[in-house]
């Protein structure tokens, strides 16, 4: 076979080396390809098969501040062709504080001393790092750990993440991920006389731009552009960067949500004011919880996906558009439900739901597969699996909307005795905020349907 093309090596660390060409034009007879490399000083002499549509390799294991000698050659069911033009590449000396790199991925981790037994970093000393990654991708930094001294608006040990026109400051001990815009960062550590810590390791990811809400998608909101954040395949985690335009907010509304079957792995969607996990927490959406609000909005917004020790996806629907946004976010539960208390004290042969805005015991079990939406519970009565939805929304597998009137309601006396009357119904009295003063709203249901009249 004919040479391949336009081979080229380029030092991505002290040990690694990535080689990339194209494949020359009788690709269609290629059955592998050799890699020949050798250090100048024949320490190292070795090859690799590379096997098409592969055209690209990267070379790891090699001695750092050495020149590296590399040729490629294409092979055939009739033998190897020529070999390439020997391309020469030198690995840059190993440095303990800082670095550049020109890779897919790559770890940041601060070098630490021994201080009585622990593992801190060095006082008044200072890294940088340059993460170059291709043109229409972004990079996706996620710590393995993060351990810096605490301080309002980290005015002594931080990080510096400069992302084009963003400058943003991180220090603390939360956990973080960082969403970039451009495809070119800088990240300078800085750190005083005193307080010190473990430090952090950063893995870097370089991920391809995607406007259609992703996985790992960082979106610049359009004005008179909506746009969707969804999931209906990914059991990993995944995290989402939202920003508008200065001076205008975007706002987040959940359109569906459906949690799955399993009840005991932590599944969750958070969301926060700013552009990484350090932002300040604004929502939680959470198996178990009841839905208090459906939007909420900001400058900036960092959506986190949590799915713990299982194996099925959260499925889940977002909208997002830019708006004036509104001093309070639509309330869907009432004031006096506490978050996260779903407990009813129902015995072992009924299951505790929050039908509406009201917790109460239903006879069955928990569906063996949730056939429900929108975090509302599933329970197998002797009418079958049955779904009872959360306040706001509504139809037989709670995916619809109930309407503005219903998620405005807000209890201040909650139905508590419960008269049986003929025909199976029973009716209570409630009271509800914003009605004429003494005003009564009847509440009824019917005890064979389950369903709330």
């Amino acid at each position: 076979p004919l040479q391949p093309r336009n081979l080229q090596a380029k030092a991505i660390s002290p040990n690694e080396i990535e080689i990339t060409w194209s494949a020359p034009e009788d690709v269609a007879k290629i059955i592998s390809y050799t890699l020949y490399y050798n250090d100048s000083e024949k320490h190292t002499i070795g090859h690799h098969t590379i096997y098409p549509p592969t055209t690209r390799y990267k070379l790891s294991e090699l001695i750092p501040d050495t020149v590296y000698n590399i040729q490629l050659a294409a092979r055939s069911s009739q033998g190897e062709g020529p070999r390439t033009i020997l391309v020469q590449e030198k690995t840059p000396e190993f440095t303990n504080c800082g670095g550049e790199f020109y890779a897919d991925t790559g770890v940041i981790q601060l070098p630490t001393i021994s201080r009585k037994g622990k593992e801190l970093y060095e006082d008044n000393s200072e890294c940088k790092w340059k993460i170059n990654v291709p043109d229409g991708h972004h990079v996706v930094i996620y710590s393995e750990y993060f351990d810096l001294e605490a301080s309002p608006n980290c005015l002594h040990d931080y990080i510096l993440v400069m992302d084009g026109s963003r400058n943003n400051t991180f220090c603390g001990k939360e956990h973080l991920v960082y969403l970039s815009m451009s495809n070119n960062l800088t990240v300078t550590f800085a750190s005083d006389d005193s307080i010190s810590g473990r430090g952090f390791k950063l893995n870097v990811t370089s991920v391809p731009n995607s406007t259609e809400g992703k996985c790992n998608s960082t979106i610049l909101a359009i004005q008179g552009q909506d746009g969707d954040i969804w999931n209906f395949d990914k059991t990993n985690n995944c995290f989402y960067s939202l920003e508008a335009p200065e001076g205008l907010m975007v706002q987040i509304t959940l359109k569906f949500i459906n949690f799955g079957s399993t009840t005991r792995d932590e599944k969750r969607i958070v969301i926060r004011d700013g552009l990484s996990t350090h932002g300040e927490y604004l929502w939680n959406i959470s198996s178990g919880v009841p839905l208090r609000k459906k939007s909420v909005c900001a400058n900036q917004l960092f959506i986190e996906y949590h799915n713990e020790g299982s194996t099925n996806a959260l499925r889940f629907y977002l909208t997002y558009s830019l708006i004036t946004c509104p001093a309070e976010p639509t309330t869907l539960s009432p004031t006096s439900l506490i978050e996260g208390d779903n407990e009813c004290g129902c015995n072992e042969q009924a299951v505790c739901v929050l039908q509406g805005f009201e917790k109460m015991c239903i006879p069955g079990s928990q569906c063996s597969v949730d056939i429900c939406a929108n975090g509302a519970t599933c329970v197998n009565t002797r009418r079958g699996d049955q779904c009872f939805c959360y306040g706001g929304f509504t139809g037989k597998f709670c995916n619809e909307t109930a309407g503005s009137t219903l998620g405005q309601l807000k209890f201040i006396e909650a139905p508590q005795s419960r008269k049986i009357k003929r025909g199976g119904q029973s009716v209570s009295l409630c009271r509800v905020e914003n009605l004429a003063s003494g005003e009564r709203v009847v509440y009824a249901w019917d005890q064979r349907s389950i369903g709330c009249c």
